[in-house]
């Protein structure tokens, strides 16, 4: 691993990366502080010698804002959501410049997945799809109880999603949650998902442990069948997972 130089405004926090080619990485993150609502979105751009700042106050807008994550199918099709003013904002790149893309989605979003130019999925309190034209609501409450945290898939119509005490799944249909998941029952709160096939699907988070105010680290995985935990080395204290991967 070696530390990379990052442009000196920078002080803030980054949620995420895209990696369209070796010499063509993105990366979201806010500068400023969130706990006086002085933040800032911030784009940044490799180009496989430094790391840049992408102006774009001009597509999000000026005021409070963050972005939180980054996907994109190709050099010229990438997507950022995150939110502005408090109303979530989602962004498009064209391969020439950023700009709005418009939706009448209210409550905050956390994750964005593009399988196609014609088929993308953000996530938060809302779930919304885009179809090529415009984006949708495809939000139901007696499915998504509660905020999700991010979304991934291995095509259309196999997408997963998740967040507190819930995993869901698209079947290319309608989305359905996966009650018998042990970390419905656990009080689980799950930050990531990578799906490896249809039928290899990770998950990880934490879930409350017995001593007040401490974590364990969760990991569950589908194999087509059923979640079921997978056990980890133990860590004394509190430990959590956040990000989860796999090629």
């Amino acid at each position: 691993w070696i530390q990379q130089q990052l442009p000196p405004e920078l002080d803030g926090d980054l949620n995420g990366a895209a990696v369209v080619a070796p010499a063509d990485v993105w990366a979201v993150a806010y500068v400023g502080d969130a706990a006086v609502s002085l933040e800032r979105a911030l784009l940044l751009h490799w180009d496989g010698t430094a790391w840049a700042d992408v102006e774009i106050a001009r597509a999000i807008g000026r005021g409070k804002a963050a972005l939180v994550d980054i996907d994109g199918v190709s050099p010229t099709d990438l997507w950022a959501v995150g939110y502005h003013r408090n109303q979530p904002a989602i962004l498009r790149f064209d391969g020439a410049a950023w700009s709005r893309s418009p939706t009448e989605v209210r409550g905050t979003l956390e994750a964005v997945e593009a399988f196609a130019t014609s088929e993308v999925w953000a996530v938060g309190t809302p779930i919304q799809r885009f179809d090529g034209a415009t984006w949708s609501d495809e939000s139901d409450p007696e499915v998504a109880a509660d905020t999700l945290t991010t979304v991934h898939g291995c095509g259309a119509d196999n997408v997963w999603a998740v967040g507190r005490q819930q995993i869901l799944h698209y079947n290319g249909f309608a989305w359905e949650t996966s009650s018998e998941a042990p970390v419905t029952r656990e009080g689980a709160d799950l930050e990531d998902v990578a799906a490896i096939g249809g039928l290899d699907i990770w998950a990880v988070g934490s879930r409350p442990s017995k001593e007040e105010g401490t974590t364990h680290a969760v990991v569950v995985r589908y194999s087509g069948r059923r979640w079921a935990p997978v056990d980890g080395p133990s860590v004394a204290g509190s430990d959590t997972l956040t990000a989860v991967d796999a090629l």
